[in-house]
């Protein structure tokens, strides 16, 4: 994944991103509605589910290719990922 900030609306992609130890660099509340998460550096790996029931391991994924695991629903979430959600919420509440 490369260093070029990226923009995610989706609060529980955020979360998986951040849980997965992406760096949220900043939240744009410009638009109440839709706010943005800006993240920056990169994401090590992360575990996908595939079709015959194990996993695998991605090394170095870009958002992107987060993105299309999570939204295939094959991205495994890390036990961290709760706490991220509930992260993700306060700062929108904030």
């Amino acid at each position: 994944m490369d260093n070029d900030k990226t923009e995610i609306t989706d609060m529980y992609l955020a979360a998986a991103l951040m849980a997965y130890g992406a760096e949220l660099d900043k939240i744009d509340k410009s638009d109440k509605r839709r706010q943005k998460f800006i993240f920056i550096g990169k994401i090590d790996k992360i575990l996908v589910y595939t079709d015959n029931g194990f996993y695998l391991v991605m090394e170095e994924p870009s958002f992107a290719d987060v993105k299309a695991k999570y939204e295939a629903k094959r991205l495994f979430f890390p036990p961290s990922y709760p706490d991220a959600v509930r992260s993700v919420k306060s700062s929108i509440h904030s």
